[in-house]
């Protein structure tokens, strides 16, 4: 007998998962996978998933907004600063805020067309 498949994640449920893994933005052990996992599924509305569950949403959540927040950069610079059309939704853009170390490029100061790719060197000449 095949499994069933399990619904698609709803955008409530997207927001439910954002909402827990914010409060422990910190390394997230198995310990507080659990937790999440036991809170996620006790809220209204939201289908009944597991770590693993939660776990590949987290992780494609997190890949989607890298994404969204790349394109949105290579449009700006694009427009040259003009306005442009806006990538990232409401998810993305808490994730991005969430986990920027995971998210924005590190700058360096060493790489010779980091302000071609926006790394911050703008800023330092500025001063």
């Amino acid at each position: 007998m095949a499994a069933k498949k399990a619904p698609k994640f709803t955008k409530l449920e997207k927001a439910v998962l954002l909402e827990l893994v914010s409060e422990k933005k910190s390394v997230i052990k198995k310990k507080e996978w659990e937790n999440i996992e036991n809170a996620f599924n006790a809220r209204h509305g939201v289908n009944t998933r597991s770590i693993t569950q939660l776990k590949s949403l987290w992780k494609n959540l997190k890949v989607r907004a890298k994404a969204d927040v790349a394109k949105e950069r290579r449009d700006r610079r694009k427009t040259d600063g003009g306005p442009m059309e806006k990538n990232t939704d409401n998810i993305s853009n808490a994730i991005s805020e969430m986990i920027p170390q995971q998210i924005n490029s590190l700058e360096n100061a060493f790489d010779d067309d980091a302000s071609f790719h926006g790394d911050g060197l703008e800023k330092e000449n500025e001063d």
